[in-house]
């Protein structure tokens, strides 16, 4: 019947033990919505972070700009940890996942638009990389 009964020594209480099929975690959601956010989030993050720096150094640009925009986008991914927790609090887990996937979709635009050292500046780069890391 899906119920475990335990005695508990020196007491004369039972506790009762519900176990669900695995399954079922899945038709609720709360479930999915976490799921699909940590799905989302990842294949955002790590598709840019896995190449921009070869990309960054294709279209010209230093491998020292290339590390300082990697050292911004982690000042992006860490430094909201200081304030998140009371964001969350106020806001929602609702509201702030939604505004983190803005800002992921902010970064991964513009990621997209980014354009070589000759015809544009590092700047897309850098915030693109630094939407994804507060996102995150």
């Amino acid at each position: 019947d899906g119920v475990m009964r335990v005695d508990v020594k020196d007491r004369e209480e039972k506790i009762e033990i519900v176990y669900t099929p695995f399954r079922s975690m899945f038709a609720r959601t709360d479930i999915l919505t976490s799921a699909a956010l940590a799905s989302f989030a990842w294949i955002i993050m790590s598709m840019p972070m896995s190449i921009f720096r070869v990309a960054m150094a294709a279209l010209g640009y230093s491998t020292r700009l290339s590390l300082t925009t990697l050292e911004l986008h982690f000042l992006g991914m860490y430094s909201p940890g200081f304030f998140a927790g009371s964001m969350i609090k106020k806001f929602g887990t609702e509201i702030i996942s939604f505004w983190g996937s803005v800002l992921f979709a902010f970064g991964l635009l513009a990621n997209l638009l980014s354009r070589g050292e000759e015809n544009g500046t590092p700047a897309s780069w850098i915030m693109g990389l630094i939407f994804l890391g507060v996102g995150w």
